[in-house]
């Protein structure tokens, strides 16, 4: 089958099955579509998508069911088009359009442009930075949302948010041994206490202020409790104002922040208690039930190769992977994945992304509180909260924001698919990156290579824009040829 590009208007050959995989161009990597006047055989209609126009073959049994364009992502019935039969263009023909009949889509189409759908001839080039794509939303008929807003110049300052955790690399604190070193000297009824490794309600009770000395919080303090809230407020206040939400409404953002801070993280608490008990079960039997149990198992292993102090740094490295970082990262990233599936109104590659940082940012607001109750109270200085409730948080953010657009820019390998548990091979593949530096992160924590963990998070926040914006850059190229698109489909 021939298929064009959405992007380039390119065509090139495809499988026959294009229209349902969203085949990706050859030249630009862009989303295609089936020429027009190509033929999907008596197995499959013709539907067209009364948002954005684009023609699509789908399987005749879908008929009447609700399916979701490719392209901008709305629902609509599946319903016959009823279009007069026009020869299969060849690639040979790509080459002899002339320019001006390339412009209008009468050298694609076969046909002049219906007069129902008059569209001016003026190039996305003649307009102002920003005007294209509203220009040509406008004439296909779509919503605008106008000129990018001043304030999202702010998120080129997420680089500031890992300054906490660059301070501390760089002029680490002295240790909390050192620290409590000479008050042992000054009393030994408290050194003697210590060798004997007492709970921390019997220890911190005789030490001044319940603390070590240059602590930030007693031990029994709550105050941490006011952090996480304070995080919470500023880094949704960020994504707010800094990130464009799309179609994702900020009372949106602050739920799903609020689900993978509670729901999300008792997932990967139940997680890993499963996980813990299949490592001492040997798993027999086929089947998918037998697959998931495994793979809590391999779960399981790799979070004990990750504790064990005597791991080398591959096997560390492998067990963080696993155990911890596609763990929390699916754990994170289920709702993004599910809000695609099943809303009514999709988001688009704003909201996508606006969502991933947000359930990241959820999860990573309850680690926080875990760790200072657990291990900071009564023992770090303000510097090591800094780094927890500022630069980790929104480095779950930037985590499964990745993995939230790379999802996003392969919608068939989830659109196309009805089965939860076909949705796995895409899941993975999106966290691939993801699970690989949070682990590799957590590796070289662990190995006191904080310079190179510093690095990890530098490298992951770059990326994340980086992707971020050769999003934006497409579907800016793509939104500013709708009216093309349009007239040649029509």
């Amino acid at each position: 089958m021939i298929v064009r590009c959405l992007a380039c208007e390119g065509l090139f050959e495809g499988s026959d099955d294009s229209e349902e995989k969203g085949e990706l161009c050859p030249a630009c990597a862009g989303t295609s579509a089936p020429a027009a006047g190509a033929d999907f055989g008596p197995s499959k209609i013709r539907v067209r998508c009364p948002a954005c126009g684009l023609e699509r073959g789908v399987p005749v049994y879908r008929q009447g069911e609700n399916i979701r364009c490719a392209q901008c992502r709305v629902f609509f019935p599946a319903a016959p088009v009823q279009t007069e039969k026009l020869p299969e263009p060849s690639l040979e023909d790509a080459g002899d359009v002339p320019a001006g009949e390339a412009s209008t889509g009468a050298g694609l189409a076969g046909a002049p442009p219906p007069e129902s759908l008059p569209v001016p001839r003026l190039s996305a080039t003649e307009l102002p930075d920003g005007a294209a794509a509203s220009y040509a939303l406008s004439a296909s008929g779509l919503s605008i949302t106008g000129r990018d807003s001043p304030l999202w110049r702010l998120r080129w300052a997420a680089p500031l948010l890992l300054l906490p955790l660059a301070w501390v690399v760089v002029s680490p604190p002295e240790s909390a041994g050192d620290r409590l070193r000479p008050l042992l000297l000054q009393h030994p009824d408290i050194a003697e206490l210590l060798v004997q490794n007492p709970p921390r309600e019997a220890f911190f009770p005789l030490l001044p202020d319940r603390r070590v000395p240059g602590a930030f919080l007693a031990y029994d303090s709550w105050a941490h409790f006011a952090l996480a809230a304070a995080a919470a407020v500023l880094a949704l206040l960020y994504l707010g104002m800094a990130w464009p939400r799309g179609r994702a409404p900020l009372r949106h953002l602050v739920g799903v922040s609020a689900l993978t801070a509670t729901a999300g993280c008792m997932l990967v608490f139940a997680i890993q208690f499963v996980a813990e008990v299949m490592r001492h079960m040997n798993v027999v039997g086929g089947g998918l039930l037998t697959l998931i149990l495994a793979l809590l198992k391999f779960i399981g292993l790799g979070y004990e190769r990750a504790l064990d102090p005597d791991a080398g740094f591959l096997e560390s490295f492998a067990g963080f992977t696993i155990g911890a970082g596609l763990c929390e990262e699916v754990c994170k990233l289920l709702p993004v994945v599910v809000h695609l599936r099943s809303a009514e109104r999709p988001l688009d590659w704003r909201g996508t992304a606006a969502w991933g940082l947000a359930c990241g940012l959820g999860l990573g607001i309850t680690e926080g509180l875990l760790y200072s109750s657990d291990h900071y109270n009564g023992v770090e200085v303000a510097g090591v909260y800094a780094v927890r409730f500022v630069s980790l948080v929104f480095l779950h953010g930037v985590w499964t924001g990745i993995a939230a657009l790379r999802l996003y820019r392969s919608p068939g390998t989830i659109l196309g698919v009805s089965a939860w548990y076909e949705w796995i091979p895409a899941i993975l593949w999106a966290l691939v990156p993801s699970a690989g530096m949070h682990g590799l992160y957590d590796t070289l924590l662990k190995k006191e290579h904080t310079v190179l963990a510093l690095g990890i998070a530098a490298v992951s926040l770059a990326l994340f824009l980086r992707q971020y914006e050769r999003t934006r850059a497409r579907q800016r190229l793509a939104v500013a040829r709708l009216p093309t698109r349009a007239v040649a489909q029509g």
